[in-house]
């Protein structure tokens, strides 16, 4: 019993027996001195995603990194997945993801060349107000978001984001938990979740065990506290609680 592949640059590795793209496939079952012809595979060509990344005075912005997560179903469980590589606006605002699977996906555009900006969420600034990430067609909040349709071979341009500048606040987050625990707290936009779309960013921890966040834009945030036992005890699964919402 066999499984046959196929392969080819700017296609989508593809099954015999698949009916879609990306399916697993049929077996083949071949006996002693079998000959099977016509056998046929079809290829998908991978799609694209495009578009222009611009300020809200319509001024096109240069460097922004630019990434793209599917959405997808295993079981009848919802899921959203990274795909596709790390893209960047070039000097036009103009960005292209190549190689993607048939499938929806979120747009997410992060402005992390600015010296505000790091790939995880805002950093410290002396800034009063920084450039927001945001997801296709312009929003902040994740679950606002749009989807995008790529089929096989589409091209998907004008899929444009629009990115807003605003102020921001410090957050401090004040945890209790038992001694010498090691305690992760996060802000998290949007519900949380593999099959949701949401941001993270870690807190930064203080000398007197408080927790801050600097240059945190408005919104609604969930704020998640995680604690590991101390490293001398055996290993058990993380706890973690929402504090607030």
């Amino acid at each position: 019993i066999y499984r046959l592949w196929a392969n080819r640059n700017g296609y989508l590795r593809s099954a015999y027996g698949a009916k879609r793209a990306g399916g697993s496939g049929s077996t083949i079952s071949v006996t002693a001195g079998q000959e099977l012809k016509d056998l046929r595979i079809p290829l998908y060509a991978f799609g694209v995603i495009a578009g222009t990344v611009r300020d809200a005075d319509g001024e096109p912005l240069v460097g922004v990194g630019i990434q793209t997560m599917r959405q997808h179903y295993d079981k009848g469980k919802r899921s959203v997945e990274m795909e596709g590589f790390n893209g960047r606006t070039d000097d036009l605002g103009q960005y292209r993801i190549p190689n993607l699977r048939p499938g929806r996906y979120y747009v997410q555009a992060q402005p992390d060349s600015e010296p505000a900006m790091q790939a995880n969420g805002p950093v410290r600034s002396m800034k009063k107000e920084i450039l927001l990430p945001a997801y296709y067609p312009g929003v902040t909040d994740p679950d606002l978001a749009r989807l995008v349709d790529v089929g096989a071979g589409a091209r998907a341009t004008g899929t444009d984001i629009t990115m807003a500048r605003s102020k921001v606040v410090r957050v401090t987050v004040k945890v209790t938990a038992p001694a010498k625990s090691e305690l992760a707290v996060s802000l998290v936009s949007g519900h949380m979740g593999s099959g949701s779309l949401s941001r993270q960013v870690e807190g930064e921890k203080k000398d007197d065990g408080k927790f801050e966040f600097h240059d945190v834009a408005p919104g609604p945030y969930t704020i998640l506290a995680e604690a590991q036992p101390p490293s001398d005890t055996p290993q058990t699964e993380p706890g973690f609680m929402v504090l607030d919402r």
